[in-house]
Parts: structure tokens; C-alpha cells; sequence
């Protein structure tokens, strides 16, 4: 292996290799376009075009061992020279073999060591397995428009694939150094300007601390001078003038304002308490007027009452007529089949069902006559007859049926019930 020494670098926008093996130098203009075109440039190389060319340069190497003859060795270059030309990344490449070219002569010792022709012809494929991992890791680690999975986790997940798969980082030396002597030059010159101005700062900083302590000592004569004028004003108060006056006139505005306030105060006072009495005495007066509709409308009940009684007493019946009245509506009648039976006296034949309050519930009728007629016991009292019975004892027989009914109807399953073995 030759000693050499390879330096990658942007230079006025483009990227340069540079080699050095011995006393030759070596320096490549990479391309023109901004970093990191090489790289993908290399990506997309048909890299398979070379495959043939290079298992033939390994049957030559074949050949080199058993006849040591160096004539068998420049087809290889020839190869090399071609290669090397079609991507900068093929330059070190080259120069590798070159310099294992020029070390094969016919008394080497290992040529298979120092041209392992596996090596060799395994370089197309080796190189189209890294183009597929750099491949994969733009497309599943670096593609920026993959959002949905943290770029964390698909550097994890790109770490954990088979290692054909992912490609293989190896540590590298970098350093940092001069590319010409002009940029040292212009580098020397900038440090010693950077000198320049921290010597600018550092007296500027010493002034600066210089005004402000003259700056501090003006303040300090300033703040004594008012504090002096203060006290003069103060002293000068205590005789009646300067700011004593002042105050005394702002006092005496301040109170007038209160006289003001105050006197607002009781006038609102007045207000509410004249507002209250007017309030009261429309209360009691509608009071009043309420009280005496009370009493006129007592009175009146009164009134009314009495004629009632004289009524009743002149005509014992018309208390009955009334009872008879409601009895009427309550059974359901209405007010021309009651208009009938008490003003005309007469008889009427009704169909369909009539109502009994002390039994609560209905009763049917088929062509059955109504007809109020005095009482056979009391000449003073008044009976609502059905066929000429009093509905009260109609009702009672209507009941006594309806449950005479109900009582059979619950016997005869009785009857009909078998015993059971």
C-alpha cells in the first residue's frame, strides 16, 4: 500500500480533491456545481457498464502470477486510467493501483498480496452495493418529506436493517490546515486586526468606565442642588408663602366640594322621604277604596241572602226546585230536558246512560221516563222519579244487579273446576 495523503475541500463554491503521493501532486476540480452534487452523481453511475472489463483485468492478474511478465499489467492500467475518468470518486482508486502497478516487477516476492485480483474484480459490485445503501439511507432516513416518523426512529430503524443493507460509516481523521500560503497570509492579517480591535475595545471600555464616574458625580451635585431647593421651599412654606399658599387654596376648593356633596345629599334625603309619604298615601287610599268595595259587596251578600230566605220561606219548594236543579246536572241532563222537568213539568223519555255520584259510575237507559213529582212522605219536598221510582232506588236496584251479575260470573268457573290428582 502507498503512503499518499487525500484532501477533500470547497474552494470558490466548487469541490476539490487534492492527492499527494511523494513529490506528485494532485488536485481535482470536482465540479462547479455546490456540494454535495458528487455524491449524487455517484448515486445514479452506471457503475454495471464496468463489470466485463473488470473480471477481464482479473484474468490478466491471473496471468501476471504464473508468468511474471510486466506487458500482462497494462491492459490493467489502461482500464484504471478510463475508470478514474468517470467519477472524481474513482481518483483514489486509481492512484492506489497505480502505485501497486509500479511496485509488481518480476522479482516481487507476493504479487497476489499486492494485487489481490479479487479485490479487483470486485469493485463494480462492491460499489453498486454502496450506491444502494446510500440510496436507501436518502430515501428512508434523510427524505425530508417523510413527517410522520421522527427522524430518530428511522435512524434507529435504518441502524437495525442487515448490514448489506445499510452502509458501513468508518471513522475518518479531519483536520484543518492552510490551502495556499495566500490564506495564511490573509489569515495572519486577520488575526492581527482581531488584536487591533480588542486593544480598541479595551480602551474603550477604560473611557467608558471614566465617564461614567464623572457622569455619577454630576448626578450626586444634582440630587444635593434640588434636595436644597426642596428644603428652601419647605422652610419658606412655614412663613405663609410658596407651596403653604397653594395647599390652602386646594383646601378650601376641597371643602366647598364636600358643602356641595353634602347638601346633594340631603336633597336626595328630602326627595326619597317625600317620594315615600306619596307612596303611602296611595296605599291607603286604595286601601280605602278596597275596604269599601268589600263592605258594599258584604252587604249586598247580605241583601241577597235575606231575599233567599224570605223566598224559601214563601215558596218551600223553590229550595227543592234548586236541589232538583243540580241533581239534574249532575245525572247528565241538560239544560233544555231541565227546563222541561221543573219550569214545564213535564215528563221526558231519554236513551243512553245516566250518572250516580254516590255510586260513581253509569248506568244505561232505554226509553225510561224522568218526571219530578212531590214526595208521598213530604208534601214540601221534591222527588226525581224513573218509571215512576224514585232514582235513588233505581239506582240502588241498578247496582244490586250489576253486582248480583258480577258475583254469578265469578261462581260458575268455580263449578266447572275439576280436581286435581
Amino acid at each position: 500500500m502507498s503512503d499518499f495523503q487525500c484532501k477533500f475541500y470547497l474552494l470558490d463554491g466548487a469541490e476539490t480533491l487534492e492527492c499527494k503521493d511523494g513529490n506528485a501532486e494532485y488536485a481535482i476540480k470536482l465540479a462547479d456545481r455546490p456540494f454535495p452534487d458528487s455524491l449524487l452523481s455517484f448515486v445514479y453511475y452506471d457503475i454495471n457498464s464496468w463489470e466485463p472489463r473488470f473480471h477481464e483485468a482479473e484474468r490478466t492478474l491471473m496471468a501476471f502470477y504464473q508468468t511474471r511478465d510486466t506487458t500482462c499489467l497494462k491492459p490493467v492500467q489502461k482500464l484504471l486510467d478510463e475508470f478514474k475518468n468517470g467519477h472524481p470518486y474513482f481518483f483514489y482508486l486509481w492512484l492506489d493501483w497505480s502505485n501497486r502497478l509500479k511496485q509488481a516487477t518480476p522479482d516481487c516476492k507476493n504479487p497476489t498480496k499486492l494485487l489481490p485480483h479479487k479485490e479487483l474484480a470486485h469493485v463494480p459490485s462492491n460499489l453498486a452495493t454502496m450506491q444502494q445503501q446510500i440510496l436507501r439511507l436518502f430515501q428512508t432516513v434523510l427524505d425530508a418529506s417523510i413527517t410522520d416518523v421522527d427522524f430518530s426512529i428511522r435512524v434507529q430503524a435504518y441502524e437495525q436493517a442487515p448490514s448489506l443493507q445499510k452502509f458501513d460509516f468508518q471513522p475518518m481523521k479531519i483536520s484543518f490546515d492552510f490551502i495556499n500560503e495566500k490564506q495564511r497570509a490573509e489569515l495572519q492579517r486577520i488575526d492581527a486586526a482581531k488584536r487591533h480591535k480588542e486593544q480598541q475595545v479595551e480602551l474603550a471600555e477604560q473611557e467608558l468606565k471614566q465617564v461614567k464616574s464623572e457622569i455619577r458625580t454630576d448626578k450626586l451635585k444634582s440630587v444635593a442642588t434640588d434636595a436644597a431647593t426642596a428644603i428652601a421651599s419647605g422652610v419658606g412654606s412655614l412663613f405663609g408663602s410658596g407651596k403653604l399658599k397653594e395647599l390652602e387654596h386646594n383646601n378650601a376648593e376641597l371643602q366647598q366640594e364636600i358643602v356641595k356633596r353634602d347638601k346633594s345629599i340631603d336633597d336626595l334625603k328630602v326627595q326619597m322621604q317625600h317620594m315615600q309619604e306619596q307612596h303611602g298615601k296611595q296605599i291607603r287610599n286604595l286601601q280605602g277604596i278596597h275596604n269599601q268595595e268589600l263592605e258594599i259587596k258584604d252587604k249586598e251578600i247580605s241583601r241577597l241572602n235575606t231575599i233567599l230566605e224570605k223566598a224559601f220561606n214563601w215558596f218551600p219548594l223553590l229550595k227543592e226546585m234548586l236541589r232538583m236543579e243540580r241533581l239534574c246536572y249532575a245525572i247528565g241532563f241538560t239544560k233544555d230536558m231541565i227546563n222541561s222537568l221543573l219550569a214545564k213539568k213535564e215528563a221526558i223519555r231519554c236513551n243512553g246512560r245516566i250518572y250516580s255520584e254516590e255510586h260513581r259510575r253509569k248506568f244505561d237507559i232505554k226509553n225510561d221516563i224522568f218526571k219530578v213529582e212531590k214526595s208521598s212522605v213530604d208534601n214540601n219536598k221534591l222527588v226525581l222519579t224513573i218509571n215512576r221510582q224514585p232514582i235513588g232506588e233505581w239506582f240502588k236496584e241498578q247496582w244490586e244487579k250489576l253486582w248480583q251479575g258480577l258475583r254469578q260470573s265469578a261462581e260458575e268457573p268455580r263449578k266447572n273446576r275439576g280436581f286435581k290428582l
